[in-house]
């Protein structure tokens, strides 16, 4: 085999080391799914039950835009995020009509949890979804007890979030930052020495049995 070709596989595994930079949600306990960006997310979309087979209410989670770098201050429960790439989550729980559900579900990302918008009425999450939110998907500006309420609450430990929420009409709707996750690249650069040695290698081999 040719060195070239080695050099081929290598950068072919470069980028898809470099592929893995995005932070997304990893994990869900009972009671959560992780779904797909819908393309409406207000009060009248999407619905806890509409996910499941049987019917049951679910908290539902999505992955918004990923490896967002901050070019101005960015506003959460926690304070203000100033630098740095982000990743940004969607969690809710809304059950259709007046329809009451309550849930404490435990959800898992693969970054660092550095910031939550839960503001009683939304407003932090809806000023931040024209750079946080999925694209392709159309969301609303802030309204009433969109956010959490004096029921509803949620815990940060590490990449875990804790969300308990209790819904009637409206739903409830946080937003979740984490850190970004950064491909290591000296393991890139190693991982691509490493091929070329191999192939000079299997060069000089084949050289020798001419």
């Amino acid at each position: 085999m040719r060195i070239s070709h080695f050099v081929q596989i290598a950068t072919v595994m470069m980028l898809l080391l470099a592929g893995t930079a995005s932070a997304a949600i990893i994990g869900v306990g009972e009671g959560g799914r992780i779904i797909d960006a819908p393309a409406v997310i207000d009060d009248d979309s999407v619905f806890c039950s509409a996910f499941s087979e049987q019917g049951e209410c679910e908290m539902l989670g999505f992955d918004e835009r990923q490896g967002v770098g901050l070019a101005n201050n960015l506003s959460v429960d926690q304070g203000v995020l100033a630098s740095g790439d982000i990743d940004s989550h969607m969690i809710f729980l809304n059950t259709m009509g007046r329809v009451s559900a309550k849930l404490t579900v435990d959800w898992y990302f693969d970054g660092k949890i550095i910031g939550v918008m839960s503001d009683r009425n939304g407003k932090l999450e809806a000023l931040a979804s024209a750079i946080l939110g999925a694209e392709g998907t159309r969301y609303p500006d802030w309204f009433k007890l969109r956010g959490l309420e004096n029921n509803d609450w949620y815990k940060v430990d590490g990449n875990k979030l804790t969300f308990h929420s209790y819904v009637k009409e409206p739903g409830d709707w946080i937003r979740v930052v984490t850190r970004a996750m950064i491909p290591d690249t000296s393991a890139i650069f190693l991982s691509f020495c490493l091929l070329a040695l191999l192939g000079w290698r299997q060069c000089l081999a084949d050289t020798n049995d001419l």
